[in-house]
């Protein structure tokens, strides 16, 4: 609003596509460049506002003439052309990389075909994207590290919340890690964790992994929080809805891609994801929950000693564990209100009672919609409408799934319904919590094009999840429910839910049972133990599935399924601060993925349409 009502967005679709546009010039700012926080002048007119962008929000001032004042817009300019860098909210840490450190990347030439794309990709960007010297404290000696980055290889398209932005980073010295890994190329993840945070920081998780001698999770090398980079929106707020954003940098010695990219058989998919889930468990033995289990965290690691990483053994790492928490500060936080999590990944069960906090089920359960999940994307099921044998261009690729509207609606229903609830939070997962009750897997695979393992392997997974769910006591969830805002949205399934019947899903075996654990009790006996409670039933079938693979491994991917798929699959929870929120419900739009984007990548145009999904961290909010 420009005149002198005291309200100050226009409530208009004309009002609301205009602060589309200018947060997007701040998170374009922001992204681009290294900066704590920007100043904008907004004008309409003869009339201006300005405008300061931080990772928490906006500040405004009141609208002014500037025709009939020029002096307030010409001060204000004067003034920040006379301030230093840092009170112009540049990042003071980074600094310019002179030419002969810049030659020192160019005559780098690394041996994995991924990791020379990513050192290309910084050198050849560097007319938008510049490349920058970022000095890092060591995470073990008392010393600075310097690392090079240009272009970064992931970000968050949004101007608040944790902002998290990843960069390939070039080491000025070769160093070895405790374990012996090569750090001349390494992963840095830069963002803004809430200040106020009770738990252990990112940092002391990765020590903590690390000194427990855990298995398949990324190596901290160096980083910690920048200075005293903190957020100022938050002061200026009449109520204490946003919280105080910390300035975060971390490297680590592993460079690797998110499994939701592509991959070329269902083999590597499982040995992936069963890698993680032996990470989740040696982690939660030492004491530590993941709580964020999702197709973009769970990630293959590029080796960089060899040419071709696909003819090596699969390595993994269940990455990004800035939402882990220790099991003595679960339940600590005064400003928890609920779980956490990646929405389309997220239980049942913390959906449907979305005040709930995170346990090991939870947990869990999402490892079981990751295969799921990828198994729409990537595998041949019943709403596959890509041909077989006869790879598509992207524009015919573009064109089939952009016209697959039965794939786009069954999506919809079992990841991203949702409806907004009383306190700010949201609910949904009816789809889903029928079809983990029914033991009924949300999609039928095409056996003849599809591996009999991976099958195999979700039917027993759901046969777990039927098992478990028979013995929840769902009663007593009650206490952590909140109603639906709509009433009409309120605990009905929609008319275009497709539960898929219980006799046309493949047959399945008995799920054998562990020893020295009780089995599965039948359904409905609320006394039998939760076989999600503990590692044990998952692992094993997990383990049955690697056991069966293979020497020779079956072609069984498709071309992604979800590029270009139509706009519907994006709705995620929006929260107080807008949609698509991938943290919190305050932190609006902060999905990221730390993998290289191929040409065949959701997000590779500005034409796709994937499902982004959301974060929902209420405690962080």
């Amino acid at each position: 609003m420009f005149d002198d009502s005291n309200d100050l967005l226009h409530d208009s679709d004309r009002g609301r596509e205009d602060q589309v546009q200018f947060a997007q010039y701040a998170t374009q700012l922001m992204l681009r460049q290294h900066r704590i926080f920007v100043f904008i002048v907004y004008i309409y007119r003869n009339l201006a506002r300005l405008a300061r962008w931080d990772r928490v929000g906006c500040i405004v001032t009141k609208s002014f003439n500037f025709k009939d004042n020029p002096e307030m817009l010409l001060n204000f300019v004067y003034r920040v052309i006379q301030m230093s860098g840092a009170e112009q909210g540049y990042d003071t840490t980074a600094i310019l990389a002179t030419a002969e450190e810049v030659a020192k990347l160019e005559a780098f030439k690394p041996m994995n075909k991924l990791a020379r794309k990513h050192t290309e990709e910084i050198l050849d960007n560097r007319t938008y994207y510049p490349i920058y010297k970022v000095l890092c404290p060591d995470a073990r000696k008392p010393q600075l590290n310097s690392y090079f980055i240009g272009k970064h290889c992931a970000a968050t398209y949004s101007p608040t919340g944790r902002a998290t932005k990843g960069y390939v980073a070039f080491a000025e010295e070769t160093g070895l890690t405790r374990h012996g890994e090569i750090t001349r190329l390494s992963f840095m993840k830069d963002y803004w964790r809430p200040a106020h945070d009770n738990g252990r920081t990112e940092l002391e998780i990765c020590k903590m992994l690390e000194d427990a001698r855990v298995q398949n999770v990324p190596t901290v090398i160096a980083g910690g929080d920048v200075a005293a980079q903190r957020t100022a929106t938050q002061r200026y707020l009449a109520r204490r809805l946003l919280l105080e954003r910390q300035h975060v940098r971390l490297v680590f010695a592993q460079v690797a891609r998110a499994l939701d990219d592509e991959y070329s058989n269902s083999s590597v998919m499982i040995q992936v994801v069963y890698s993680a889930l032996r990470a989740h468990k040696e982690a939660w033995d030492a004491g530590i929950l993941y709580r964020d289990i999702s197709a973009n965290n769970i990630m293959r690691v590029i080796d960089q000693d060899v040419e071709d990483d696909s003819l090596v053994p699969v390595k993994a790492i269940l990455n990004d564990w800035d939402l882990a928490r220790h099991k003595d500060d679960l339940g600590n936080d005064a400003t928890q209100a609920g779980c956490v999590g990646t929405w389309e990944f997220m239980s049942a069960i913390s959906l449907q009672y979305p005040l709930k906090p995170n346990d090991l089920a939870d947990d869990l359960e999402s490892f079981i919609h990751v295969v799921t999940y990828l198994g729409f994307r990537f595998h041949y099921h019943n709403y596959t409408k890509i041909p077989f044998g006869k790879p598509l261009s992207l524009p015919e690729l573009a064109l089939q799934n952009g016209t697959n509207e039965r794939l786009t609606e069954h999506l919809h229903n079992h990841y991203y319904q949702k409806w907004e609830c009383k306190g700010g939070v949201y609910s949904g997962g009816e789809h889903k919590k029928s079809s983990n009750s029914s033991g009924t897997p949300p999609l039928i695979f095409d056996s003849r094009r599809v591996s009999p393992t991976l099958i195999t392997l979700v039917n027993e997974l759901y046969r777990l999840l039927e098992v478990h769910y028979s013995a929840i006591d769902f009663p007593a969830l009650d206490k952590y429910a909140s109603s639906a805002i709509d009433d009409e949205a309120d605990s009905k399934l929609p008319e275009t839910v497709q539960i898929i019947p219980r006799e046309l899903s493949q047959p399945r075996k008995r799920l054998p049972a562990l020893p020295l654990r009780p089995k599965p009790a039948p359904a409905q006996d609320l006394s039998a133990p939760k076989v999600l409670n503990n590692h044990g039933y998952i692992l094993q079938v997990f383990e049955d599935a690697v056991n069966g693979i293979g020497g020779t491994c079956l072609l069984d991917a498709t071309q992604d399924q979800f590029y270009c798929l139509p706009q519907r699959t994006c709705q995620a929870p929006s929260g107080l601060a807008g949609s698509g929120s991938s943290r919190t419900s305050l932190d609006s739009g902060d999905r990221y993925s730390k993998k290289p984007r191929t040409s065949s990548d959701p997000g590779s145009t500005p034409n796709s349409q994937v499902p982004e999904g959301g974060r929902i961290d209420v405690e962080h909010g």
